[in-house]
């Protein structure tokens, strides 16, 4: 979505599974600011897992978050971008090609990342109205 601040949204069996806006931190962001994570551990992890963006895996199984925290995180991230794309102006929108499954993307089932995900008609209403 175009706008301010814009951002992307990441859909997966017709739920938002993640969002991303320049106008809201992402999960790295949080745990490294937090303290939980140094940028040391954080690369580590990002080597070992083979470069991926956000080394869920990692984090939970050498002890740097619980699983629970970590699902706590993204769902903040994902409302908190979420809010922040609708809340701004959004002045197009434009579906893309499907592609990986994005970084910080919560899942229905799968840990360390399980969370409840955002209900895709509810968001697409806001823009709607919006726009």
């Amino acid at each position: 979505m175009s706008g301010s601040p814009g951002g992307t949204v990441h859909l997966r069996g017709g739920l938002v599974v993640a969002v991303e806006s320049p106008g809201v931190p992402g999960p790295k962001a949080l745990l490294l600011r937090s303290g939980r994570i140094g940028g040391e551990e954080w690369a580590a992890l990002v080597r070992e897992s083979g470069g991926a963006r956000r080394p869920a895996a990692g984090l939970v199984a050498h002890g740097c978050t619980g699983a629970a925290q970590l699902r706590v995180v993204c769902a903040m991230v994902l409302k908190d971008a979420a809010f922040a794309v609708v809340a701004g102006s959004v002045d197009d929108r434009e579906r893309g090609p499907a592609a990986e499954p994005p970084p910080g993307a919560v899942t229905r089932g799968g840990p360390p990342t399980r969370c409840k995900a955002v209900n895709v008609g509810m968001l697409f209403a806001r823009v709607r109205y919006r726009m």
